[in-house]
């Protein structure tokens, strides 16, 4: 089973990161920790963004990651209605529950 709480989380520090440009590694890593006060395992990253990638909801460009034209339309809908950054990670976690293998 898939741990989509990581997923999220690190789907969105793909957004954060690459808002201006796509972002290496060091720059999720960051991103992560600005979003969760926490930094994410390697296995924790590594594994999602191997299923990020697989789902097509982000691109890898020179070793660089940004979300695709499909991550960036679930980045609009998980962000839209909601009040505060909790509540847009918590529809994004739902929606990778019940919409993605």
């Amino acid at each position: 089973m898939r741990d989509t709480k990581t997923i999220s989380w690190i789907f969105l520090a793909v957004a954060n990161a690459s808002e201006e440009a796509p972002a290496d590694y060091k720059c999720l890593i960051e991103a992560a920790d600005a979003i969760n006060h926490a930094i994410p395992t390697n296995r924790e990253l590594q594994d999602s963004i191997d299923w990020l990638l697989r789902n097509d909801l982000i691109l890898i460009e020179e070793s660089k990651y940004a979300l695709s034209k499909t991550g960036s339309r679930l980045l609009l809908y998980s962000k839209g209605k909601t009040k505060t950054f909790r509540e847009t990670l918590d529809k994004l976690n739902v929606k990778l529950q019940t919409d993605y293998d």
